[in-house]
């Protein structure tokens, strides 16, 4: 997906502030190119993220809310799928996918429907040089 760097944290080594369609927010980016740039990158959610911290919206998958400095990633997405595991599959506004390792119990019904996340820690990595 490509995402914009809109701006580098002043406070935080590594941190930058994105923007996606359905995405918003603050990334770890090591060496990331400077403001402005588009670039194309996989998103990386280390940890497990809990059912109770999903909202399941009941519109479509739209903008994401704007998170104040280093809040983390808002995420504005559609659950393709739930596996065995828990790992939820969402379908990105801004084209691909993000994989979210998830815990807890799973609303009912959640497939198909739009959900928003407010992640704090998400790595952004390059998909070519």
């Amino acid at each position: 997906m490509d995402l914009q760097i809109l701006a580098a944290s002043a406070d935080v080594s590594d941190l930058v502030r994105v923007e996606a369609p359905g995405l918003s927010g603050w990334c770890v980016w090591p060496d990331a190119p400077a403001a402005g740039a588009v670039v194309d990158v996989e998103l990386d959610v280390p940890g497990e993220v809990a059912w109770d911290d999903v909202e399941v919206d009941d519109d479509d998958a739209g903008g994401a809310s704007d998170p104040g400095p280093t809040d983390g990633l808002t995420v504005r997405a559609r659950v393709s799928d739930v596996d065995e595991h828990g790992v939820a599959t969402l379908n990105l506004s801004a084209g691909g996918i993000l994989l979210v390792d998830t815990v807890g119990e799973r609303p009912p019904h959640v497939v198909g429907r739009a959900v928003t996340l407010h992640l704090n820690r998400v790595l952004a990595h390059p998909k070519a040089v």
